[in-house]
């Protein structure tokens, strides 16, 4: 990294630093082939663009879990959701789904299906969902550092590193 990370919570994200050791250890939804320019899946296993492009269902991946090796659940794809549209937190990540006609409201459908509704289409919103991380709900115990991306922080020295390692819980294995 060329700067210290400014934050660490990936929801408050705006410089590169933050946003790369964000997108290392924060599962996404989908994510954004960078050859292709196409939305992958990634937590989701799956997901479909319905009425419009006004709702979008999305079916978890089995087995996807936190580092801290608890699964990850409809709950806290609605948590970071819910944490997204609190304006008081002023996420910069927020702003690309926001629209004049009010915020996406995610509601799960199933035990391993959210759907999410938005307030108008969006063009392109697969492709957004590359910088949204899922966060783990906090109604579980503490769960500060869980991540369920392919690394977890390891050590942050200021001025100096950021030392990730592999996630052992992450669901892509070689």
């Amino acid at each position: 990294l060329r700067a210290d990370p400014k934050t660490f919570d990936p929801m408050l994200t705006a410089d590169e630093s933050s946003f790369l050791v964000s997108y290392l250890t924060h599962g996404r939804l989908m994510r954004l082939n960078r050859q292709t320019q196409r939305a992958e899946a990634d937590l989701a296993e799956s997901w479909k663009v319905q009425d419009g492009g006004r709702k979008i269902l999305i079916t978890l991946r089995e087995g996807a879990a936190f580092s801290d090796g608890k699964p990850l659940t409809t709950e806290d794809v609605v948590y970071t959701f819910t944490r997204l549209n609190d304006k008081t937190l002023r996420s910069p990540i927020a702003e690309q789904l926001r629209t004049s006609k009010g915020p996406v409201t995610a509601v799960a459908s199933g035990p391993n299906r959210i759907l999410l509704t938005l307030p108008a289409p969006i063009a392109g919103v697969e492709r957004m969902f590359d910088s949204i991380p899922v966060m783990p709900s906090p109604a579980a115990a503490k769960r500060d550092g869980v991540v369920a991306g392919p690394f977890v922080m390891a050590e942050h020295k200021p001025g100096a590193f950021v030392l990730l390692k592999r996630n052992p819980h992450y669901w892509k294995k070689d």
